[in-house]
């Protein structure tokens, strides 16, 4: 494999990114999957800051021990329940996309059923995950001295790093194979060795994509926003306007933030997949095998 310049590595991402938009929108119901997991982290995350704010108001009033084993309990446990569902909603997308890929008939319910039927090895990813999170957390929380705090922040940082190129086919691997968990993340290091060699991670640029539109859109949405409100409203601005406003604006903030977060999981579910079958010489459908061979940092020849 040779290596790629950044111009090189920046278009070969692009190029992922804009097929995987319309892989998605030629195939709309990918997003159902997303959507719904979206939906379980958010319920997840209200109940789990509820629980967190009584926690935290116990701790001022007592100021015990048990209080903050308790706080790292809940955040073991909230990692746990939302990696435990976002993995079985990927899985099932992994499955449908894998479906596409091979042009064979996509069932929903089908690829529900495929997460059911590795639902142990779902629940013990997401075990060994959330213990992985909960010490990176702890990592980059507790006080410290400077040189402490410094060390602990690149150790935590070496540590997510070498944990997503180890856990990057996990998905696909639980999805579309039969192995337990530790085989499982053993067959997604050796992949990525074999396929790509020693490399750093994927760069498809999706993320990016996704920032610069909601910059676009806020930069267009509240610019106008405060031209309306500046130059065509009366002032002081009353009551009514303010809230209104106030809501409007909440509003145009979060669900662009919501929408993009949906499309690009989405988009990373699917890329992994075609990727996994490229790795084993299945159909890639839309996605170029020179792209796929080419979307990797290769830090070793």
């Amino acid at each position: 494999m040779t290596r790629q310049s950044t111009f090189q590595k920046l278009s070969t991402g692009w190029q992922l990114g804009k097929i995987a938009f319309r892989f998605v929108e030629h195939h709309k119901k990918t997003l159902l999957f997303t959507f719904v997991s979206g939906i379980f982290y958010t319920l997840t995350g209200i109940s789990f800051l509820a629980l967190i704010l009584g926690n935290n108001i116990l701790r001022l009033a007592f100021s015990s021990h048990a209080t903050s084993y308790f706080s790292w309990f809940l955040c073991f446990m909230f990692f746990f329940i939302s990696i435990s569902m976002s993995v079985f909603m990927q899985v099932a997308l992994s499955f449908y996309t894998a479906q596409l890929l091979e042009e064979r008939p996509a069932s929903i319910r089908a690829s529900l059923n495929r997460s059911l039927e590795r639902l142990d090895v779902i629940l013990g990813w997401g075990l060994f995950d959330a213990t992985v999170g909960t010490v990176i957390s702890a990592l980059r929380s507790k006080k410290r001295s400077l040189a402490a705090s410094i060390l602990s922040f690149f150790l935590g940082a070496a540590i997510t790093l070498s944990w997503k190129i180890i856990s990057f086919f996990v998905i696909p691997l639980i999805a579309l194979q039969q192995d337990g968990l530790i085989d499982t993340i053993k067959l997604s290091t050796d992949t990525m060795k074999k396929t790509w060699g020693q490399s750093l991670g994927a760069h498809f640029n999706v993320s990016l994509i996704g920032t610069l539109f909601i910059i676009f859109w806020y930069a267009l949405f509240f610019g106008t926003l405060f031209a309306i409100l500046n130059y065509t409203q009366p002032h002081p601005l009353s009551g009514r306007t303010v809230l209104f406003s106030g809501i409007l604006g909440i509003t145009a903030f979060i669900i662009p933030i919501f929408i993009v977060m949906l499309v690009t999981s989405t988009i990373m579910t699917i890329l992994k997949t075609a990727l996994f079958h490229y790795s084993q010489n299945k159909p890639t459908g839309p996605f170029s095998t020179h792209l796929l061979k080419n979307s990797f940092v290769t830090t070793i020849e």
